[in-house]
């Protein structure tokens, strides 16, 4: 009995060194790969492609993470339509439509903690003018007066404050004078439970502005306006205000110096706005923008991920125009997933986040097969294992390690601080070192895999790969 309990320890002692042995070689392998995309998976369709037009949408999640999608139905002659993801399919949410005839840019919004959600658009039987509906849980119901807007609405953009649950509605009014020409104003409201109030003054009037977006803090109720604009050298700069209490102020420089600005997201938890436009990523914190990295081409839309507050941008790719979705690791941009999400080049695309969690969706236009709506999402996970970079001239060893590992830095310049990445992107370790020379760095706290070493100074950066036993 003693000599079958011995062996059965010496065999699974055999099998653990196995196991770790076979751990070992794939994190190896690991450290031997290119880059790769943000894990091997793909972005799933979510139920089926319908009927809509290509511009006329817009997705969001209520309180308990469920997709809504408001969109204008071509199979009732452009009504405004709004369905829920529920049990596999897309559920219309109410008795038939939103609007009773055509309609167009519907903004959808939910109030904090609730799962019954709210609808703005510009109705076209009466001018294009903006309706805002509530759903009660039986039916449709305008929320205050019949029409907001004096005139046509364009650019609407409907949130809920997160701290009074107060409804805001952002829009242009487009008018002409007698004479034909464009007259604009652009104009936010509040809902006071009984009509709709102005907030502060007119943002601009008779100025070219474009997609105003309503931002609010997690635990403010002071809103924010995001807005971009062409100077008189035709180039696109941002403007971002907040309310003050009586009037819109502006936040920091009016028009940034960089060209084609894009999007405008917040991160609730250092209270930073990142800004994305044709030529940078940069973000605003402490009164001041500064740049964080370089764009490669222009970018669609950024959105910020609720959990980790990590910027996501959504862009057309290569000569088809195909969307693709990348997401930066606090030092590069990766892809996640397939590298072409939509199956031709829509003309119309949004990337949102559903509620408090990383899971990205991703709605577009598709004109291939007929026009319809496809919603979309990621549920893999964010791995990755970046490059090293070229001609880094800096040596690692031993390679891999498990206690200590030694920096060999034979570079022209000074390296100051180190910072060691996991493969998801998450910082395991950082601190500051000096010069040229060997540095010796201590692992024994970190787990067994694969890291990123990233060495930098001001005038350079070099990066390796390094496995942990």
């Amino acid at each position: 009995m003693l000599q079958h309990v011995n062996y059965m320890l010496k065999r699974r002692n055999v099998f653990k060194k196995l196991f770790q042995f076979l751990g070992l070689m794939a994190a190896i392998m690991l450290l031997l790969l290119p880059k790769t995309n943000i894990a091997q998976n793909s972005w799933e369709v979510v139920g089926t492609k319908f009927a809509g037009k290509s511009k006329d949408f817009s997705l969001t999640f209520s309180s308990s993470g469920t997709p809504y999608l408001a969109y204008a139905n071509d199979a009732t002659n452009g009504s405004i339509t709004v369905r829920k993801f529920e049990g596999g399919q897309w559920k219309i949410v109410g008795q038939g439509q939103v609007s009773s005839g055509n309609g167009g840019e519907p903004s959808i919004a939910f109030p904090p903690s609730s799962n019954k959600p709210y609808v703005a658009y510009q109705d076209h039987s009466i001018g294009d003018k903006l309706v805002v509906e509530k759903f009660n849980g039986n039916k449709w119901v305008t929320i205050g007066e019949d029409s907001l807007s004096k005139n046509e609405a364009r650019e609407i953009c409907l949130k809920f404050s997160n701290v009074s649950g107060a409804p805001y509605v952002s829009y242009i009014d487009f008018t002409y004078d007698q004479f034909g020409s464009l007259k604009t104003s652009h104009i936010v409201k509040k809902f006071n439970g009984n009509i709709w109030n102005m907030v502060g003054n007119k943002l601009s009037s008779n100025d070219e502005v474009y997609e105003p977006t309503l931002i609010f803090p997690p635990s403010s109720d002071t809103p924010f306006i995001k807005t971009y604009y062409y100077d008189i050298d035709n180039d696109a700069k941002l403007s971002l205000k907040k309310f003050n209490g009586n009037d819109w102020v502006h936040v920091g420089l009016d028009a940034t110096d960089w060209n084609g600005f894009e999007e405008v997201a917040k991160d609730p938890s250092s209270k930073a706005i990142y800004g994305a436009g044709n030529t940078y990523l940069m973000k605003y914190e402490n009164n001041k923008w500064d740049t964080i990295t370089n764009m490669k081409q222009n970018w669609g839309n950024l959105r910020l991920s609720p959990s980790t507050h990590t910027p996501f941008v959504a862009y057309k790719l290569g000569p088809n125009d195909e969307v693709t979705v990348e997401r930066f690791n606090g030092n590069n941009w990766n892809t996640v997933g397939d590298k072409k999400i939509s199956d031709s080049g829509p003309e119309y695309f949004a990337l949102e986040f559903k509620t408090s969690s990383n899971t990205p969706f991703l709605v577009y236009s598709d004109n291939l097969g007929g026009v319809g709506i496809t919603v979309k999402k990621y549920e893999g996970s964010f791995t990755y294992i970046e490059e090293e970079t070229e001609n880094n001239n800096i040596t690692v060893f031993p390679n891999p390690a498990a206690n200590k590992i030694k920096i060999d830095l034979s570079l022209e310049y000074n390296i100051d601080k180190y910072t060691l990445h996991t493969i998801t992107g998450q910082k395991a370790k950082s601190g500051k070192i000096t010069g040229k020379g060997t540095y010796t760095l201590s692992i024994s706290d970190l787990s067994p895999g694969v890291y990123l070493l990233e060495v930098k100074g001001e005038e350079a950066v070099r990066t390796k790969k390094v496995v942990i036993e």
